[in-house]
């Protein structure tokens, strides 16, 4: 994925509809306790290959006036998800 690609992609897209519940409510604990840590979910890349994010912190980004503009994510251990 591109630079361009990856920052423009909202997160949404990453993963399945059966997922997004889940992820709805991580992203809305991030918000009201300002970060999460040791997320876990699965998620979706470019070429449609599902992964396991493990041990994810997200937290809210806030402008120079602490109004919250978005949330980001970071992790560096995952795992592909292999259909049986």
């Amino acid at each position: 994925m591109s630079w361009e690609e990856f920052t423009s992609t909202p997160s949404r897209l990453t993963t399945q509809p059966v997922d997004q519940s889940e992820r709805g409510h991580m992203l809305q604990d991030a918000a009201r306790d300002g970060l999460i840590r040791n997320y876990q979910g699965i998620r979706i890349s470019k070429t449609k290959k599902r992964f396991l994010v493990e041990q994810a912190t997200v937290w809210n980004v806030i402008d120079r006036n602490k109004n919250k503009i978005g949330q980001a994510a970071t992790f560096s251990k995952w795992t592909p998800v292999i259909k049986k």
